[in-house]
C-alpha cells in the first residue's frame, strides 16, 4: 500500500521518506506546566506559540493533511546554541506529529500516532551552532 504525506519522494525499497525542518523546540518545562491547585497538566503561552509557529512552518513546506497510519522511522538533528537535551526535542516533535486532541490540540496529523513511530535512526543528534539564529530541528520520516 501507499501512503502520502506532502512532497514526499519514494526511496530505492519503496518507502516513502519525507523531511522537514522546524523552530528548535522550547524545553519541556516552557512547553507545559501544572496548575498547583488542580494538578492537570497544560500548555503554556510559550508553548502555544512554539507549537502555532512549528505548525505553520510545516504547512508552508508542503505537507497535505493525510495522515499516515502505518509503521513509521524517525530521524533527527537539533541545531542549538548554549545548552540543549535532546529529549526536550523529541517529546515536543511527538506532540507536535500526533493528530490533534483534547489535551493536545496542536497536533499536525502528520502520523495517526506517536505509536507508530516504531524505531529511530541515525541521524538522531545535536550540532552546536554559533548563533541563536541558526537554530533549528531537522527531522526525517520513513515508512518502513
Amino acid at each position: 500500500m501507499r501512503y502520502s504525506f506532502g512532497d514526499a519522494h519514494y526511496t530505492d525499497n519503496g518507502n516513502l521518506t519525507r523531511q522537514f525542518t522546524i523552530p528548535k523546540p522550547l524545553s519541556i518545562n516552557q512547553l507545559y506546566a501544572t496548575n498547583r491547585h488542580t494538578g492537570a497538566k497544560y500548555i503554556t503561552a510559550k508553548g502555544k506559540h512554539w507549537f502555532e509557529v512549528a505548525g505553520r512552518a510545516i504547512k508552508d513546506q508542503r505537507f497535505t493533511k493525510n495522515p499516515v497510519n502505518c509503521r513509521v522511522s524517525l530521524s533527527m538533528t537539533i541545531y542549538f546554541c548554549g545548552r540543549y537535551d535532546i529529549d526536550n526535542g523529541l517529546k515536543a516533535l511527538l506532540d507536535l506529529l500526533k493528530m490533534p486532541t483534547d489535551k493536545s490540540p496542536y497536533g499536525m496529523g502528520i502520523i495517526e500516532d506517536d505509536e507508530l513511530i516504531w524505531e529511530f535512526k541515525e541521524p538522531f543528534k545535536k550540532v552546536r551552532v554559533p548563533h541563536r539564529k541558526d537554530e533549528k530541528l531537522e527531522f526525517t520520516l520513513n515508512t518502513i
